[in-house]
Parts: C-alpha cells; sequence; structure tokens
C-alpha cells in the first residue's frame, strides 16, 4: 500500500474511482473503498435524445487515521458534468460552478484557514476530478456527480446506457429510472445486463423501475444498465421547447431529425473512379513513438490494397510537416516498389520540432487536385494562430484524421471535430485502427455518400435566433442523426425549413416547432443541450473564445476548460468571495440574495453622500480661487510669524499693488511680479557687469524666485495660502527670513535659502510632473546656485488630468494623488540620504502631509467602542494612555507577551492611538477588499517615522528594496520586530513597537523588487520554513497603527 503525505504528516491521500482507473502520482496507491451505490436517471420520452443520471457514492476509510481521498470520475464520452455535492455533516451541499482560476484562489484560501471545501476540476477529456477532505478514520463520504448525457440512435429506437461502475462488494446498491410521457404508452425495455433487471411499472403517466440490492458483487462484464424506447423512424422529427428560466419570454427549442438514407445500389463501390489522396504526414517531436506510428503505416498500407484491389485509379502525393510544410513527394501506385519506397519515406523522417496545422491552409494550391486529404497526426498543434478564415481553403476537401496516439479521446478533440464536420471527413482514432476488418470499414465509410447540413430558413416570421450549427457541417456517419438548437419566442410557434445535400442532391425538409408548455418538465436539458452545441463550435479554439467560454459555463453551470465546480459551507463564505450560492439551497440563497440586496443599497446611499459631500469642498476650492484678493489681505496674509513647534521661521513680504492700485487676482500679481522681476534684470544688466549686483536687486530676485514659487505651487494645488479653507491647508505658510544686508549679507542670505533652494530644486526632478512647469537651475555650483523661472504652461500633464476628468469627484482625486506623489517623493530622498534638505524643509514635508487631512470623513464609519471622546467632524488625532488595570491594557499586554515569546517580559506603557482620518479610510479600503482585519507587528527605529505612522499612516518609501516586495512590512511575532533594524529604543532598557491593524485579503508567495501584489491577490508574505512570519502590503492604507507598546526584557 503506498500512500502520498503532506508536509505536515497528517494527511495520507487515497484515490477514489467511479469509471476508468488512472495512475496518481509516480506511485501506486490503494483506492478507497466504495460501500454504497445510488445511481438515478431521468427522461423526457417526449425529447428522449437527453437524459440527465446522478450518481451519489459512498466511501469509507477503513484506516485508523484521518485520510485524503481524491476522487477520479469518468463520464460517458457525449456526457457534460453539470452537478457536484458533498456531505457536510451527513447532508449533501450542492456546488457551484465559478471560473477556474478564483475557484482555485477560493479553494486554496479556504483551505489555509483550516476549512475543506470541495473542488471540482476537468483532467482530460470526459475524466474530472476532486478532493475529499477530511476521511475520518473509520468514517465514511458522500460525493455526488450529476451528469447530462446523449442517448444512442439504433434504427428506430433510443438506448440509455448507465454507468454502474464498482469493482469491491458493495453493503447497498439502488437504482431508480423514470421514464416521462412515454409515447403511445410503450414501455421501456431491458436489453443488457440481466443482474440488474426491473420490469418498469407505469405510475402517473411515468415508467419507473427502482433496484434496491445489498452485498452486490462486481460484475465481470459489461458494467452498466441499457434500456430503449421506441421513439424515431427516419424522416420524423422530433422537436422539443423549454422555457427560458431567466426570461420566460424566450425558450429553448430541439430538433432531432434523420433524414432519408441514400439507396444501397448507390453505395456499391465504383471501381472505375479515380482519387487523388494528399497524404499529410505529422513528423513533429509528439510523434517520435515508432509502434504507434507502425499501425498508421499499417492501416494505410491496407487502405490502398483495398482500394487497388476495387479497381481505383489512386493518385498519390505525400506532404510532411512540422512547424512549416515541406515540398510535396509524389509515389506512383502502378510501381511493383512503391510501398517500399512509401514505407522506407515515412520510416527515416527526423521526428523532431514544434507543430503548427495552419500551416497546412496552403495544401489547396500546393496540391490543387487531391480528392482527399489524409492527416496522420494527433493535431496538436503548439504554434500558429487561431484565426479560422484560413481554415477555409483546408477544409473545402474531406479531411480523414488518424491518430494512434491516444487510446482514449485526445485533449484537443474540439479542434479535431470542428476540422471533420466542417470538410465533411472523419477521425479514426487507435481503436478503429486495430480493429478486425479496420480496413473494409474505414473504405466504406470514405466512399459512402455523404449527407450533409447546409442551413435553415424560416419560412413564418418568427423570432428564431441564435441557431446552432452556426455553419454548414458533416453529418455523423452510420447514424446521420442531425441536432439543430436556437432560441425563440415562447407565446408564438415557429415554421422554418431545414436544407441538406444528400448525394449530391438537395433535400428541403419543412417542420413545425409548437410554442412552450410550462407544464412540461424538461429537467433543464434543452437548455444544456444548447450550451453543449454552442461549445462545440466554440472549444475548437478556446483561446479566442475564452470569455465566451466561460459565460456559457457559468450561466449554463457546466463544467469546461475554464470553469469549476466549488461547494463551500456557511454564508460568510460566499459573502467573502462574492460566490453565489446553489438555488437548492433555499435558506442560504435567500440570506446571500438580501445580504447582496442591503449591501447595495448601503452602498448607493454611501457614494450619494460622499458624492455630495466630494462636490461640496469642490465648489467651496473653486469658490476660493475665483475670489478677488484686495490690498489689506495680501499685506495680512504675508505679516511675520513666530516659529512653530517644527522649529520653521515664518516671515512675510510686503506686496505691492497693481499699478492701477486695484485688487488683483492672485495669478495676475504672480503674472505682475514676474514682469517686474525680468525689468529690473534687464536694467542690472544695463548698468553694471554681471559679477557684481545691488543688494535691493539681490534681494528683489531672490524675493521673487522665493515668494512666487509658493504661487506657482499654489496654482497647480501643491501649496495654498492661508486663505484657503481649512480642509486645504495646514497651519502656517512656511517663508525662510532674508536678510536686509547690501552685498556684505549676501552670503548669509544664500546659506539661510539653501533648503528653500533645494526644496525647489528637487521639484523639478519629481517624474510625475512637468519640469518646464516650475524651475529649472542655471547653474549647479553650491555657492553660487541661481534659479530661473519660466512661463507658467497650463498645458502641464496635471493640469490636463484636470481638465479631462468627466466630474467634480475625478478631479479631486486628481489632485490628491499629485500631493501624494510630492510628499513620497520628498521621503523618500530623506530616507536615503540622497538630498540636503535641511530640518526646516523637512517640516515643509511634515506640513505637507496634513493636507492628506482632505480625505472626507465617512459618517457611515463606525468608531471602536473602546474610544473615547471622539466625535464625528474631528479631524485630530489623539493618543491614549492606557491604564494598567483596564481589561484593555491586559489584553493587549497578554498578547504582547505571547507574540514576542519573552515570560520576563515588562510592559511599561500601552498607548492607544485614535486617528479619524486613517481609521475612516482603513474603513472604506476593508469595504472594498472584504476581508476581516489581522493584528500583527511592525518595528521602525526612526522617532520621526514613528511620529509619521502616528499621524499620517505608513509609506512604502520607508522601506526600500525589500526582500519579499518594495512595501509595508508586518511580522507575525513581536519576537520578528524585535531586532535592531526594526526596533525603537527610547533609552538604552526601553523599546517600542506598533500593534497594527492590517488588511491581508489574499496572499501569495513575494520576491524582490515587487512593486505591487500580484493579480486577484492583495499582499504577499515570507515563509521561514513551513511558517508564514512576515506580510508585505503595497497599499498605504490597508494598515491602521492600533497601539505603541513600550517594553523591555530581562
Amino acid at each position: 500500500m503506498a500512500a502520498r503525505f503532506n508536509n505536515d504528516n497528517s494527511r495520507t491521500s487515497f484515490p477514489m474511482y467511479f469509471g476508468r482507473q488512472t495512475k496518481f502520482g509516480d506511485a501506486a496507491s490503494t483506492p478507497l473503498k466504495m460501500i454504497k451505490l445510488y445511481v438515478e436517471q431521468q427522461v423526457n420520452a417526449i425529447f428522449p435524445l437527453m437524459h440527465q443520471v446522478a450518481t451519489t457514492m459512498t466511501f469509507r476509510n477503513d484506516h485508523n487515521q484521518v485520510l485524503e481521498g481524491a476522487l477520479e470520475f469518468t463520464l460517458p464520452e457525449t456526457a457534460t458534468i453539470c452537478g457536484f455535492g458533498l456531505d457536510v455533516d451527513g447532508v449533501i451541499v450542492d456546488g457551484v460552478v465559478v471560473e477556474k482560476q478564483k475557484a482555485r484562489i477560493t479553494f486554496e484560501k479556504e483551505v489555509r484557514k483550516g476549512v475543506d471545501p470541495g473542488l471540482v476540476e476537468i483532467v482530460q477529456g470526459n475524466v474530472f476530478r476532486t478532493r475529499v477532505y477530511p476521511m475520518p478514520a473509520g468514517g465514511t463520504r458522500t460525493v455526488r456527480v450529476i451528469y447530462q448525457d446523449q442517448a444512442k440512435i439504433e434504427n428506430d429506437r433510443f438506448l440509455f446506457n448507465i454507468p454502474v461502475y464498482f469493482n469491491t462488494t458493495l453493503e447497498k446498491l439502488d437504482i431508480s429510472l423514470i421514464c416521462l410521457h412515454s409515447p403511445n404508452d410503450c414501455q421501456p425495455e431491458f436489453i443488457s445486463n440481466v443482474q440488474f433487471q426491473q420490469s418498469f411499472v407505469n405510475s402517473n403517466g411515468k415508467y419507473c423501475s427502482e433496484i434496491h440490492q445489498v452485498n452486490v458483487e462486481p460484475m465481470q462484464d459489461d458494467q452498466s444498465i441499457t434500456y430503449m424506447i421506441k421513439n424515431l423512424t427516419s424522416e420524423r422529427p422530433i422537436p422539443s421547447v423549454e422555457i427560458d428560466p431567466d426570461d420566460r419570454s424566450q425558450a429553448y427549442f430541439a430538433l432531432c431529425y434523420i433524414p432519408p438514407i441514400p439507396k444501397s445500389n448507390n453505395m456499391v463501390l465504383n471501381s472505375r473512379k479515380t482519387m487523388w489522396i494528399c497524404i499529410v504526414w505529422d513528423a513533429s517531436l509528439s510523434r517520435v513513438n515508432v509502434e504507434n506510428r507502425n499501425h498508421e503505416i499499417n492501416i494505410l498500407k491496407m487502405i490502398l490494397n483495398t482500394w487497388l484491389l476495387n479497381g481505383t485509379d489512386i493518385k498519390l502525393t505525400v506532404v510532411v510537416f512540422r512547424n512549416v510544410l515541406e515540398e510535396p513527394c509524389s509515389f506512383n501506385v502502378e510501381e511493383q516498389d512503391y510501398w517500399w519506397k512509401l514505407n522506407q519515406f515515412l520510416t527515416n523522417l527526423s521526428y523532431d520540432g514544434a507543430t503548427n496545422l495552419f500551416q497546412l491552409t496552403t495544401l489547396s494550391s500546393t496540391v490543387p487536385n487531391a480528392t482527399h486529404y489524409f492527416l496522420f497526426s494527433d493535431c496538436l498543434s503548439t504554434m500558429g494562430n487561431d484565426k479560422l478564415e484560413l481554415l477555409n481553403n483546408l477544409t473545402a476537401k474531406p479531411i480523414w484524421i488518424f491518430n494512434a496516439n491516444f487510446a482514449h479521446e485526445p485533449t484537443n478533440f474540439s479542434l479535431i471535430n470542428y476540422l471533420i464536420n466542417l470538410s465533411g471527413g472523419g477521425y479514426i482514432s487507435r481503436e478503429k485502427i486495430n480493429a478486425r476488418n479496420s480496413a473494409k470499414d474505414i473504405v466504406q465509410w470514405i466512399d459512402r455518400p455523404q449527407t450533409r447540413y447546409l442551413n435553415m430558413d424560416v419560412i413564418n416570421n418568427a423570432n428564431i435566433h441564435d441557431i446552432y450549427p452556426s455553419h454548414s457541417i458533416t453529418l455523423t456517419p452510420n447514424t446521420e442523426r442531425f441536432i439543430l438548437v436556437g432560441k425563440m419566442s415562447s407565446s408564438h410557434s415557429a415554421n422554418i425549413a431545414v436544407n441538406f445535400v444528400i448525394s449530391d442532391q438537395l433535400h428541403r425538409k419543412e417542420f413545425m416547432i409548437d410554442k412552450a408548455d410550462s407544464t412540461t418538465e424538461n429537467y433543464g436539458l434543452l437548455r444544456r443541450l444548447y450550451a453543449k452545441q454552442m461549445l462545440i463550435e466554440l472549444t475548437a479554439f478556446p483561446e479566442k473564445n475564452k470569455k465566451r467560454i466561460l459565460d456559457i459555463g457559468l450561466k449554463y453551470s457546466i463544467v469546461n476548460d475554464f470553469t469549476s465546480i466549488l461547494v463551500l459551507e456557511t454564508l460568510q463564505q460566499h459573502i467573502e468571495h462574492n460566490i453565489c450560492p446553489h438555488q437548492s439551497r433555499t435558506k442560504l440563497y435567500n440570506d446571500y440574495m438580501a445580504y447582496q440586496y442591503n449591501k447595495k443599497q448601503e452602498e448607493t446611499t454611501i457614494n450619494q453622500v460622499k458624492l455630495a459631500a466630494v462636490l461640496n469642498l469642490w465648489q467651496t476650492r473653486c469658490t476660493w480661487y475665483d475670489t478677488i484678493i484686495s490690498d489689506k489681505q495680501r499685506k495680512n496674509a504675508f505679516k511675520k510669524k513666530t516659529s512653530n513647534q517644527y522649529g520653521m521661521f515664518f516671515s512675510d513680504r510686503t506686496r505691492r499693488r497693481s499699478r492701477s492700485g486695484s485688487p488683483v487676482t492672485t495669478r495676475s500679481y504672480c503674472r505682475e511680479r514676474e514682469t517686474e522681476f525680468y525689468r529690473s534684470r534687464r536694467e542690472r544688466s544695463q548698468s553694471r557687469s554681471s559679477v557684481t549686483r545691488s543688494s535691493r536687486a539681490r534681494r528683489l530676485e531672490t524675493d521673487f524666485t522665493m515668494e512666487d514659487a509658493s504661487f506657482e505651487f499654489m496654482e497647480h494645488g501643491r501649496f495654498v495660502s492661508e486663505n484657503a479653507p481649512s480642509f486645504f491647508s495646514y497651519d502656517h505658510r512656511v517663508e525662510l527670513s532674508h536678510s536686509n544686508d547690501d552685498d556684505e549679507g549676501g552670503e548669509v542670505h544664500e546659506l539661510s535659502n539653501a533648503s528653500r533652494r533645494e526644496l525647489i530644486l528637487m521639484t523639478n526632478q519629481l517624474p510625475s510632473i512637468d519640469k518646464n512647469t516650475f524651475f529649472t537651475p542655471t547653474n549647479t555650483d553650491s555657492s553660487n546656485q541661481t534659479i530661473t523661472v519660466q512661463n507658467w504652461d497650463p498645458q502641464t500633464p496635471y493640469m490636463d488630468k484636470l481638465k479631462s476628468s468627466t466630474n467634480l469627484q475625478a478631479a479631486y482625486q486628481i489632485y490628491l494623488d499629485a500631493l501624494k506623489g510630492l510628499v513620497d517623493y520628498f521621503t523618500q530622498r530623506q530616507a536615503q540620504g540622497q538630498s540636503r534638505i535641511g530640518n526646516s524643509s523637512l517640516g515643509i514635508l511634515q506640513k505637507e502631509l496634513a493636507l492628506r487631512n482632505d480625505t472626507i470623513v465617512d459618517p457611515t464609519i463606525q468608531f471602536p467602542s473602546h474610544w473615547t471622546n471622539m466625535y464625528p467632524t474631528d479631524s485630530s488625532v489623539q493618543l491614549i494612555p492606557l491604564t494598567r488595570s483596564s481589561q484593555e491594557f491586559q489584553e493587549i499586554s497578554d498578547y504582547f507577551i505571547k507574540s514576542l515569546g519573552h515570560p520576563s517580559t515588562v510592559i511599561y506603557s500601552i498607548i492607544r492611538i485614535q486617528n479619524i482620518r486613517l481609521w475612516n479610510i482603513y474603513q472604506q479600503v476593508q469595504r472594498t477588499i472584504q476581508c476581516t482585519s489581522t493584528r500583527l507587528i511592525h518595528g521602525t527605529a526612526s522617532l520621526s517615522q514613528q511620529k509619521l505612522i502616528t499621524f499620517h499612516g505608513f509609506y512604502w518609501s520607508y522601506c526600500p528594496n525589500g526582500l519579499i516586495g518594495d512595501g509595508i512590512y508586518f511580522a507575525l511575532n513581536a519576537s520578528y520586530s524585535n531586532n535592531d533594524p526594526y526596533v525603537m529604543k527610547k533609552t538604552p532598557h526601553r523599546r517600542e513597537l506598533f500593534i497594527c491593524q492590517v488588511l491581508l485579503g489574499q496572499t501569495t508567495l513575494g520576491k524582490n523588487g515587487l512593486q505591487s501584489p500580484p493579480q486577484g491577490f492583495h499582499a504577499v508574505h515570507f515563509s521561514n520554513t513551513h511558517q508564514i512570519d512576515e506580510f508585505c502590503i503595497f497599499n498605504h492604507y490597508q494598515a491602521y497603527p492600533e497601539y505603541i507598546v513600550q517594553y523591555d526584557y530581562e
């Protein structure tokens, strides 16, 4: 007995089979035992082409440990899986069809939580696999699979084959067969498997057969049940209509029809005919297996000999292709050694390289006289494009595909089916190649007159649309059954005509489709048949039609290459992952829909409130910008102020009136000062050399350069004066003091403005700001550095974005984004030591950060219940020391000590951070991500950064070049952050760390240089061994600094 163990050595994975058994992994595995099997089949005899089968399997774990089961379920070739259920607390819970990537992400996230949902994915062809966990020791788990299959047509009968696979003794076997509306009271009849035959009983208009057995031994022969309904004769159509549950004014219709079979004398082989066969031989690497190629070479020899014995004149051309098409090579079959030459040619080829089927589109010009294409290939096209129009020339002649590589249906059967149906050829599988009398049967198949569907006409102007097949196809050989599906009005009947070509003769048949009957039960079979017919065409080129295939799978609950079935248990899981429960779970479904409705109403209300607030704030700002500034207001705006708490000095410069003496606006005043500056500069250049300047000119130049720079910033939303509304301003305008001395004081003046100059020069380097918008240094020498002002250009990126915005809310957001870019740039330069900014300029940055108080406080946001003295309109930050006797202090202290891992830890103080603005943004982000908060640890060794985080939140620029990304780092345990690079030491024996609330959402493994989380994720993590101990976020507002803990330990 071999088993596969997970990393924690607590789970053992065993296979569970229903149908064909394949090998799991590299080692053999012992399957779990199936002890109960219940098979329920339903069909509506009015349209017996489709039937539905529900298979419920119960597996038992006979081992003494919890196991993980991997169920592999094999469906019939024409079946489509449409339902899956897994038992939860003894009740079968139905899953829902979800986009494949989303289902996998949801599944992995729930597994990490310790929850075990069910997930069904397609493996290959008609094989599906799902994980079943936990399988309790000595316990059982039950799985239900629902699928839809097509009946087989034989003469005038519909045959229904129901698989009953089991390889061990069953404790209980239950089979239920239900047939509704059997025509003319024609009783269904069993035709196979005498062991499971129980006569059908007519009950209330339906025939039922039930089988209940115990201790059932496995069958040695055919493991299936087959019964039949006589209902079909040639040329008698079987139509059916089913109302669309999503739009009851529309209905799905399906039409099953067998065209008249050509007379037998037309099927006699014509010994005088001439055939020009083009053998297209795939010599790519996937066909390197010699045994498979020999099967194909042998069947080709037998087919050619059969035709030659019948006197058929054969022209033979061979074209070899890989990623490119080689030159054709002709062989004369009249030569006695032609086959030896052909065999040597095919055997000695070099089998290597890729496959490009679209190279075959030039065959019509390379071999123009060919009547048949024999394509020997597995059709695994590994390169090329998927433009359908390129295949039109290839499908002009019948394509017969020979493939001995696969014992079962190939993975790309949709493309193969598309080629043969469009061209009128066929697919010869390995099974048919190796069958007895295979060459004779294949020759009869190729020579048989074909029946081809051309198109459909609507006769009575009925509302019929979305018809499939949407193009001309060749009917399936032997049965020649034709299925037409589409949509129509549910309240009106339709009269249509279908056109066929039979033995080169046009055949037209009219059909009447009655309006929908709401009392007829079809189990949703017609709508899924309609979806399946659509997928037959779309899946030939899956990448090109990915979106449509995905939409069809989600709408009609069908598992395909882009969808999976996911089973979730609770309402909280469905809400968190935004996945609607299955409608069979009535209460859960109604609760989910009620939650979504309330959420939508709440979001609408919040958006309206926020929009009204934004518009009001923006209109207030626009009104302020349009205000005319009087002389008195300008003088008051620049009166000298005292230094503030950051030690920055403020001064004002008396502004001149305009020449007319009338009040001027901010922009016009800026233009006036610019004109005065250049005029005085021209006067200086005429009166003295460029080396010596008067103190008045220097003061005037410096006065304009520094002071009007602020006006230019203000024009772009960077700085605003104290006359601006409070939500756009900070406490004081920053002005550096100037010297009033003459030339002797010039050096002092230059030094006092160094920090201010650095601030302006660095602004020119911002990537998000047009350099021509502000200032350009004319001399990089630090001792003689001057600044020239260029004309303000309204066509800047920032202004262009504002003008292109469609509404005031978008314009306001552009303003906030530009402001954030400037602040981040200065903070990063200062942190990396790449700037000469002094303390005064750093104070400017700190005040600039205060502009982020623009964020509108959402009145619907609730503050934590343990916060004190908070008011909805209060934008201040409060630091609340916790008392040692409080329950909150004890709870946080216990958490921190356990996280730190030092029992001797001493907690000196815990400070609660009450920041309304940061909490408001944090709650809004949580509504977007829809995940719960996680308490994590953050450390910083800088006191200034600690203050910035407390008052203004986190910034990625504090932690550049990180191991798992350029973002903000948090540790799962305080012991990880309790190191010198991270922890702040206020004294040699006192340390401080942040306790934060973080919105992790969906996480994945990070890497160096990552600047944003991968698509579908919100954060990244780093794991040391098997334990995730560090996280990194890239959105500043996904974290809230909750507490500052001051501590130490012995």
